[in-house]
């Protein structure tokens, strides 16, 4: 294996600089004054004559200053993980389905609808809300089929006296 010597050269490292100046009183540094001068009256686009924006420097802190702890601080979130037991109540969704086009709509329609919310709170866990919406899914049935027996009796029976 060749190496080349010309690569190799040696450049002495500086040791580390101390964190903190020495002791010195503070003074404002001329490279943190910003000198203004009046605008001039050249026109848009004219070269002007602004200065330079000033060089900042790294502020530290006075060597009396006691170390200070990292500013960054964690927040850390609870996350609390259940099991979510789904309930079991009767949606009667067949039976909204079947009432809706079979006996009387509006009912029915009705009855789908609380038929499909029982679904979703069964699914979600809330007991309370499914079997409220399944008792209602129920009784919109039954008034489907009750008044759908009366519409389709009154309907025959006026079809045999005018035929």
């Amino acid at each position: 294996m060749m190496t080349n010597p010309s690569y190799e050269a040696h450049i002495p490292v500086p040791p580390n600089p101390s964190p903190y100046p020495e002791e010195k009183p503070h003074e404002e540094s001329d490279s943190l004054k910003f000198h203004v001068e009046p605008a001039s009256s050249l026109g848009y686009g004219a070269a002007s004559s602004m200065p330079e924006p000033p060089q900042y420097q790294m502020y530290q802190d006075p060597p009396s200053a006691k170390p200070r702890q990292d500013l960054f601080v964690e927040s850390q979130e609870d996350i609390f993980i259940s099991h979510i037991q789904t309930s079991s109540e009767p949606d009667y969704l067949r039976y909204s389905i079947c009432t809706m086009f079979c006996c009387f709509l509006p009912f029915g329609i009705v009855a789908v609808i609380y038929s499909i919310k029982t679904q979703e709170s069964n699914r979600s866990g809330n007991n309370t809300a499914a079997r409220e919406n399944s008792r209602l899914a129920r009784i919109f049935i039954y008034c489907a089929v009750g008044v759908g027996i009366i519409l389709w009796t009154l309907y025959i029976t006026l079809a045999i006296r005018h035929s």
